[in-house]
């Protein structure tokens, strides 16, 4: 039973921040807060406790907004975030107690569907979520990951041969060989690509079901007034579907 998640939120956002003079986190996306996304749909899914890693000038806004969630909430402040995204998992890593525990990063929209999916796929081992053909993303910024055989064989930005982009949730084991993996400057497609030389992590296919992320401010507009749009509308239906079921 996987109950546990770290949702790492430390980056500044600084190619937002740049053009909007806004963290990107806490901007207003039909009603809630960047941030709230990933928050929701993985509550929706059923997960309960949850370690946040944020950085320190935007700590007591993330606070102050997620107070209305009732839910188990342990921030950790990562106070060197240029090491990277990796580096914030490891820092959260210490605060989690049971042995497998979902991983998300802060700036992804996807509904709970996808949370349940991954964890249905899950079967007792690290899996990384993937979509083979996904629709609301600019693929040049994206994560990719190739695949032999379910195993994850390589991550990381422009692979010349890959058949899944990463979609920002997936699940890792505590016990994982972290240690064997630090560096100056740690993200987290860097570390995972690292544990593959170490342990195996599967793929779990996730493809077909909506989801995107916002990087920058053209992403923005296209979940506020352009095509991906629909991937909001979906994931806040789904949420009150299930709301509405309980």
């Amino acid at each position: 039973m996987v109950y546990e998640a770290i949702i790492l939120a430390a980056g500044l956002g600084e190619r937002f921040y740049k053009e909007t003079k806004k963290y990107k986190l806490l901007i207003d996306i039909h009603g809630y807060r960047l941030i709230e996304y990933p928050l929701n749909s993985l509550i929706h899914a059923g997960i309960r406790k949850f370690v946040i890693v944020v950085n320190n000038k935007y700590y007591e806004s993330i606070k102050n907004l997620l107070s209305k969630y009732k839910v188990d909430i342990n921030y950790v402040i990562n106070h060197r975030i240029s090491k990277g995204n990796g580096y914030s998992l490891l820092l959260g890593i210490p605060y989690i107690e049971s042995k497998y525990f979902i991983v998300s990063m802060a700036d992804h929209i996807y509904p709970p569907s996808i949370v349940k999916e991954l964890l249905e796929k899950f079967h007792g081992r690290p899996c990384l979520g993937g979509d083979a053909d996904p629709k609301y993303i600019e693929l040049e910024e994206a994560t990719l990951i190739n695949v032999e055989d379910s195993i994850v064989v390589d991550i990381g930005k422009r692979l010349n041969n890959y058949k899944y982009v990463d979609m920002g949730v997936h699940i890792l084991s505590k016990d994982m060989p972290y240690d064997q993996c630090i560096s100056a400057k740690i993200e987290l497609s860097s570390l995972i690509k690292c544990l593959l030389n170490k342990t195996r992590i599967y793929l779990a296919d996730i493809s077909g079901k909506p989801w995107t992320d916002v990087d920058t401010y053209n992403d923005y507009l296209s979940v506020i007034h352009g095509p991906w749009k629909v991937v909001v509308e979906k994931v806040i239906k789904e949420w009150s579907l299930i709301k509405s079921s309980r």
